[in-house]
């Protein structure tokens, strides 16, 4: 090993680094960016965990109502499919049959009180979750 690395040395071996980060050039264009969020607004339903008398409100983040929505549709398509979905962001798990969700921790919930199970609501409007960026218009 130590030879090769004299012979490496003896012919002025030179290494120079790279300065300015590798760019890898995107093809997308506003169009496109709108068509791919427009794909993922489908699935990006808001859905919330409630209790009975509507004193716990919380809503689940958008991975979570994108995996619901998702298995939803799964179970439109194939009845023997799982019909329940893990949330490990939430520490719940999804029970799709009843449109309950059952909570395993609870320690950091604040808010929480009592009962461990919760029903699944969708909002009622049916419309989809709002992004920052929705305010500004996407010229086509």
């Amino acid at each position: 090993m130590s030879e090769s690395l004299k012979k490496l040395l003896k012919t002025g071996y030179h290494f120079e680094k790279q300065l300015e980060p590798f760019k890898k050039k995107t093809y997308a264009t506003d169009k496109d960016k709108k068509e791919i969020l427009s794909k993922l607004d489908i699935y990006n339903q808001p859905f919330f965990i409630e209790n009975e008398s509507k004193t716990f409100v919380r809503p689940y983040n958008s991975y979570d109502c994108m995996q619901i929505a998702m298995q939803l549709e799964t179970l439109k398509i194939d009845p023997y499919a799982s019909m329940v979905v893990v949330s490990p962001f939430e520490s719940t798990i999804v029970d799709l049959l009843n449109m309950r969700v059952h909570y395993w921790d609870t320690k950091n919930i604040k808010g929480f009180k009592g009962d461990k199970c919760f029903k699944l609501v969708k909002r009622p409007d049916g419309s989809r979750r709002q992004r920052p960026g929705d305010s500004q218009k996407c010229s086509d």
